[in-house]
């Protein structure tokens, strides 16, 4: 038997595909892809992305315009990245880095969470679905964190600022893309309307649905307002993934409490004397069935 030379073998080795990936707890499989997604591999050219394909270590995924991907994770947390976004993972399970672009993140109430990273701000994510979206990395802008249901946060310059359902947290990204770090807002929205606008979120997911409706619960148990037109301050920008820029609600004044309730005392029963007999005048009598005096009338004894 012929030895091959070891240059044709490394020809061969070097031409040969390489072998698939397996899927583990810090690596992700493509379930989604709609029109323009890319896989970038450090030391690489940019590279149609497939269904199917795992994501895992220093590759990122980056979409095009009015494109979308969908990633699943082996325990079912589920990420979707917008158009014009950039993802990538980094050290530790579920913690990921978004440079640029819009990221739908669900995750089960049996997971961990989820943590992600924009520049100097870091979004955690617990049992809950939220869309997070910042400015591309070193830009100007505003990033902002929706929570529809469950538990969230957002950390800008070392303080946590936590969320409840349907509110969301603003904050503006200064030109070099460090964080305003006094200029986070928390204010409610129509988180409602924008479940069923987003093209981010599916109705048809019963986890999904039932989490909304927990999450309008929450809410409607906390309080009682309709949504109105008003922009947070410093603006809000256009974003064909969000799109709630008319469905802003202000946070609203706590009612009153209601006065106590004191119980009345029933009232005693009043006593009213009857009226006084009048003095009848000479040749007369009191009548006690009319009330009044009459003439005394002298009686004939008939027999």
């Amino acid at each position: 038997m012929k030895s091959v030379p070891a240059s044709v073998l490394a020809v061969l080795l070097a031409t040969s595909p390489a072998p698939a990936e397996a899927q583990t707890d810090s690596s992700a499989e493509i379930s989604e892809v709609y029109r323009e997604v890319s896989l970038l591999r450090p030391q690489a050219s940019a590279a149609p992305a497939k269904l199917g394909d795992i994501i895992s270590g220093s590759t990122a995924l980056r979409t095009g315009v009015q494109s979308r991907s969908e990633l699943t994770f082996p325990d079912e947390t589920l990420l979707r990245l917008g158009a014009n976004t950039q993802f990538s993972f980094l050290p530790g399970k579920h913690e990921f880095n978004l440079s640029r672009g819009t990221a739908l993140l669900k995750t089960s109430r049996k997971t961990g969470g989820a943590r992600i990273q924009a520049g100097g701000i870091t979004a955690a994510i617990s049992g809950s679905l939220a869309i997070f979206n910042t400015p591309p990395v070193g830009e100007a802008g505003i990033a902002k964190l929706l929570l529809f249901y469950g538990k969230s946060s957002l950390t800008v310059c070392g303080v946590e600022h936590k969320l409840k359902p349907w509110q969301m947290a603003i904050v503006v990204i200064k030109e070099g893309g460090q964080p305003d770090c006094d200029s986070v807002q928390v204010i409610y929205f129509d988180a409602d309307t924008t479940a069923r606008t987003s093209k981010l979120i599916n109705l048809k997911d019963e986890a999904v649905s039932r989490g909304l409706a927990e999450g309008k619960a929450a809410f409607l148990a906390g309080t009682s307002f309709t949504p109105v037109d008003q922009e947070p301050s410093g603006g809000f920008p256009d974003n064909e993934e969000i799109n709630i820029l008319s469905r802003i609600m202000p946070m609203p004044e706590p009612p009153p409490p209601p006065p106590p309730i004191i119980p009345e005392s029933p009232e005693e029963p009043v006593f009213m004397p009857p009226p006084p007999r009048p003095l009848c005048p000479p040749g007369e009598a009191f009548d006690e069935d009319f009330m009044k005096c009459f003439p005394i009338r002298d009686t004939v004894d008939p027999g």
